[in-house]
């Protein structure tokens, strides 16, 4: 269980304040004041002197009170001593931005392990090492080197990969998108992806759950903790790794160990969690989770003023299954006689490229209470007739509160950039092309499913076969490899005995149904170099 003060705190103490302004101590100070954060803030330098108005102290002996929360920007050994220190004034949860462990191999093994130690004995929870800090909007807390600090919203993110973070925050800020939580995991020597989701699953702030894994390391309380949260909230998850090169790279990223593609596949299925295949994808799911209702059905309804653009919706929608609506007769008699004799009120309904706002407004009036339709999806590209901006208004005004899922997709750039930030502050998702805005309302409606479930289906697991285990890893290290990866480990334990092996972890990650070949799980070991 997390301390609650990893998140709100009463007070916090940045070990490494520094008055450079290039130095990541600095940073994570001005965050800290510019955030607005209302309880104490405490410097350690051992220069003293004076930081925006806050005295820094020459020691962590020298901190006047009680701390809650220190972030370390110090060098390993400092921040091994450090811990019990603040641990003496109250400290309970930690947070090491600091590089120079796991992922460096080495010596920084040893140091990670360190680290840990020092933590337990302590008593404190550890967020890191190697990582960009963590925000919380609804705390004013911003605990990071990050550039700025989002909007107040409702979803939260966790991330394997600090660089991932500033990328996700700086478009929350660019779209003006709330967020409740960033979470830099970085090396998660101790608090993982688990730890978060099940802090989150009780967080009143937190509506949508994103994250970015490279790897998971206890797989059955990933699981356990998924299962719990996902009946209540989405949780959409970008997963790194997924190839031999990818394993690789997030091996020297983190020092982490990606195991078999598959495996987090059918895990992630299991625990109900909606797998985002790039970042873009985690971007549009965000979107369209955070400002719609779930639908209440599968009947989408295009509404466009060009063929091109709905057609393209039409086939996507088609390839996922998603069924469009049918417009039934007393749709057709409302929006008729508003309409040009060359509209076309099949679905796609093409109101035809001279539509201006009025002729938007009076369709999507119509569909406001229309209960053959559940979702719809509003075209537009910007022609010489076209309003954009008024259309967006439009949009916002006619459906508001009407409980169909409502996405839009106003093509271009130029033409289209107010209206796009009209819709938004309206709370209607847009997306620059429609097959966009089409795959998230397929996901929406996977979800939808895993709700009205209570939750995702637990498969049958099969039994433990430790033979077949002992002879992958043999294998493995007779060729060589570090990591397992795409083999298929048929057990889910492993009771063996191999010197050259440094720390072996069998994670039960997931459990197949019959027929389907391999009957458990992924992998995480390593293997220690040969003298």
């Amino acid at each position: 269980m997390l301390p609650g003060e990893l998140f709100h705190p009463g007070s916090v103490a940045v070990v490494g304040a520094s008055r450079n302004p290039e130095k990541v101590g600095y940073g994570v100070f001005a965050n800290l004041v510019q955030a607005g954060f209302q309880g104490k803030i405490y410097g350690v330098n051992p220069g003293g002197g004076e930081l925006f108005g806050h005295p820094l102290y020459p020691s962590i002996d020298a901190i006047p009170g009680p701390v809650d929360l220190g972030v370390f920007v110090v060098p390993p050994n400092a921040i091994l001593e450090g811990i019990p220190r603040l641990a003496a004034k109250g400290m309970r949860a930690g947070i090491v931005i600091s590089a120079g462990f796991n992922e460096i191999g080495g010596a920084g093994v040893a140091l990670e392990r360190s680290l840990c130690e020092a933590a337990t004995s302590a008593g404190v929870r550890v967020l890191g090492p190697n990582c960009l800090g963590l925000i919380d909007t609804h705390a004013s807390l911003n605990a990071s080197f990050s550039r700025g600090t989002p909007p107040k919203g409702f979803i939260s993110f966790f991330s394997q990969s600090g660089a991932l973070c500033t990328a996700v925050l700086d478009w929350a800020i660019g779209r003006n998108v709330g967020f409740s939580k960033f979470v830099s995991l970085g090396n998660k020597a101790d608090v993982s992806e688990s730890d978060i989701l099940e802090f989150l699953a009780d967080d009143p702030s937190t509506r949508v759950i994103l994250g970015y894994v490279e790897s998971i390391d206890d797989g059955r309380r990933f699981l356990r903790a998924a299962r719990n949260v996902t009946p209540r909230k989405p949780v959409i998850i970008v997963k790194a790794g997924a190839t031999a090169a990818g394993a690789r790279a997030a091996s020297s990223h983190t020092g982490s160990l990606a195991g078999s593609d598959r495996a987090y596949a059918a895990a992630f299925r299991q625990g109900g969690v909606l797998r985002a295949g790039t970042v873009e994808d985690l971007f549009d799911l965000a979107l369209g989770f955070a400002m719609q209702p779930l639908p209440r059905g599968d009947r989408l309804l295009i509404l466009t003023n060009a063929g091109g653009p709905g057609i393209l919706a039409a086939d996507t929608a088609s390839l996922l299954g998603i069924p469009l609506a049918g417009v039934s007769a007393s749709l057709r008699e409302r929006i008729l006689p508003s309409l040009p004799p060359t509209a076309s009120l099949g679905n796609p309904v093409d109101i035809i490229g001279d539509a201006r706002a009025d002729r938007y407004r009076t369709v999507l009036s119509a569909l406001r209470d229309e209960p053959s339709v559940d979702a719809v999806l509003v075209l537009l590209t910007p022609q010489a007739m076209t309003e954009p901006e008024e259309t967006a208004r439009a949009t916002v005004s006619a459906l508001a509160g009407s409980g169909k899922t409502v996405f839009a997709s106003f093509l271009g750039e130029a033409t289209v950039a107010s209206s796009r930030r009209i819709l938004s502050d309206g709370g209607v998702p847009n997306y620059p092309v429609p097959e966009r805005a089409v795959r998230t309302f397929s996901a929406m409606l996977r979800y939808s499913r895993i709700r009205s479930a209570g939750g995702p289906v637990v498969e049958e697991a099969l039994p433990v076969r430790p033979e077949n285990a002992e002879r992958l890893v043999g294998e493995a290290l007779a060729a060589g490899r570090r990591a397992l990866g795409e083999a298929l480990i048929r057990v889910s334990r492993l009771s063996c005995d191999f010197p050259e092996i440094q720390e072996l972890d069998i994670n039960p990650l997931l459990v197949l149904p019959k027929g389907k070949g391999i009957r458990a799980i992924d992998c995480r070991m390593t293997i220690a170099e040969a003298p």
